[in-house]
């Protein structure tokens, strides 16, 4: 603009972008961090808000670097953009947040961080998403001014009381939080001080095992079990539940040894500090059994779980859950030791039992329809089988999710009772599916792995595919004999199986072979 005084350029240029004839544009007021520009001084000078133009054609855009636009006006939003800066920037359910004591605060504090466009809905679920360089820059504003470390604590004294125990009806929060609750606990801020809260991390850990995420739920279980020593001492009853916690995790991924070891030592601790007639020392007894049933060693295992059934029922009651469990368990013995008739009649009478108690949609209760549906599989009654397991994968798939274990699982029983009634298109179809998804959860040498392997390896077996069989059995042999140990049941069937595989080739001294070193293990098993 030619021909205008330097003190009129802002009132030039108002009246100017006022006009209709300006068209469209966009003034962008950069940096505009000085509070003293938008308020009245004592001089009665304009501000600029005074110079601000006004058109329906034009748009204004405010940028700042200071957070003083927000705490000035609200300071529960600026409370808010700090909680947010300690967790995931993605994600964050608005009922994660600090509440205040009215929802109106609460809104208008979110309706602001809106505004400024610090925030954005994502989704339908209401969830928040602090824009990433936020995220940054507000962290970067607490530790100039000193502040940061403050606020991961104050986040973390929020996030311990807000998240969840394991307990099944809190699946839905826990996994909301858990991006949160894992972002936190990485901080150094956080580790520096985590001995105060080993209850949080603990609770962590156990919804990521409810949850299948057994290498992550491990790592937290180790540092929580250290922790614990360190604090309470070796043999104080939380140090034992966390040696207990980190076997079971073990044994689930396939590490039975390892989870033996730790078991037998909880179990002789929780003798000399409990009782043998403690809860949680029966809790010991029960998963050294288990641990014994995965490695087949069925009479041992059979031996604790009558132990242990009977001990429960004294000390908990005939219909408390740990007590159904080991109903549960004991009936799995008998299974795995053709006594199918014994078997069903504890699955029947801890599924009733587990319905009333639990609920008709509780994991334990979804264990028992697929623990039945199992008992019929082996005698034979295919349809009622696959009835059921229909029933227990559609509930696992809602309850758990469709990538957990046990509804991998689920979807393995059904393949194999298509199996057996000569569906093999449509087993094959469900085996390949479940293989890869097992190998992706659990990784590829989990014994749950193997199995898919070896019942894929049979499906194609029993469609004339032996060259396809034969690389799979090959392959799940050598990996169930560094697994499982060469004197494994399951070892022994996968020689078996490849050796009639060769037989039918015509691989016959190599079959002969294999059949005499699977005799030589047998008879050391």
């Amino acid at each position: 603009m030619s021909g205008v005084k330097p003190a009129e350029v802002k009132e030039k240029v108002k009246a100017y972008l006022s006009q209709e004839s300006a068209g469209k544009w966009l003034l962008v007021f950069d940096n505009a961090d000085d509070m003293e520009m938008w308020s009245k001084d004592n001089t009665n000078s304009p501000t600029l808000t005074d110079f601000l133009p006004q058109c329906e054609q034009g748009h204004i855009l405010f940028t700042t670097r200071s957070r003083k636009q927000i705490q000035r006006s609200n300071k529960l939003a600026a409370d808010y953009l700090s909680f947010m800066a300690c967790i995931n920037p993605r994600g964050i359910p608005q009922s994660l947040l600090p509440q205040p004591n009215s929802i109106k605060k609460k809104i208008d504090a979110i309706g602001l961080l809106k505004a400024f466009s610090f925030v954005s809905e994502g989704g339908g679920d209401g969830s928040l998403n602090l824009h990433r360089l936020v995220h940054l820059a507000t962290r970067n504003w607490m530790r100039k001014s000193q502040q940061f470390s403050l606020q991961i604590l104050k986040t973390a004294d929020h996030l311990s009381e807000t998240f969840p125990n394991d307990d099944h009806i809190h699946r839905k929060v826990w996994r909301e939080y858990m991006p949160h609750a894992l972002s936190l606990i990485a901080e150094a801020d956080f580790q520096k001080e985590q001995e105060n809260y080993i209850n949080f991390i603990n609770n962590i850990g156990m919804c990521l095992y409810s949850d299948g995420r057994w290498k992550e739920a491990e790592r937290l279980q180790v540092q929580v079990l250290e922790l614990r020593k360190q604090v309470l001492g070796p043999e104080h009853p939380d140090t034992l539940t966390s040696i207990a916690n980190l076997a079971l995790t073990y044994r689930n991924q396939g590490r039975w040894k390892e989870a033996e070891r730790l078991q037998v030592q909880v179990l002789e601790l929780r003798k000399q500090v409990l009782g043998p007639e403690h809860p949680d020392t029966l809790t010991s007894i029960a998963n050294l059994a288990s641990t014994y049933w995965t490695q087949g060693r069925w009479k041992e295992a059979e031996e604790l779980e009558k132990q242990v059934l009977k001990l429960r029922k004294q000390v908990l009651g005939p219909e408390h859950p740990d007590t159904l469990t080991s109903i549960a368990n004991l009936a799995l013995t008998y299974r795995n030791q053709g006594r199918w008739k014994e078997a069903e009649r504890l699955q029947v009478q801890v599924l009733e039992l587990r319905k009333q108690v639990l609920g008709p949609e509780h994991p334990d209760t979804l264990t028992s329809i697929a623990n039945l549906a199992s008992t019929y599989w082996n005698q034979g009654q295919w349809k009622e089988a696959e009835e059921l397991e229909i029933q227990v994968l559609k509930l696992r798939k809602q309850v758990l999710g469709p990538e957990h274990p046990d509804t991998l699982t689920s979807i393995a029983d059904l393949a194999s009772t298509y199996w057996n009634q000569g569906q093999w298109r449509e087993a094959e179809e469900l085996e390949i599916q479940v293989l890869e998804l097992r190998k992706q959860v659990l990784g590829p040498e989990h014994p749950d792995t193997l199995t898919s392997i070896a019942d894929l390896a049979s499906t194609y077996w029993n469609q004339g595919q032996w060259r396809e069989a034969e690389e799979l059995e090959i392959q799940e042999m050598e990996l169930s004999k560094q697994v499982l140990g060469p004197e494994h049941p399951e070892t022994l069937t996968s020689m078996n199986n490849l050796a009639y595989t060769w037989k039918l080739l015509g691989k016959v001294q190599d079959a002969l072979a294999l059949m005499e070193k699977k005799n030589k293990n047998q008879l050391l098993y």
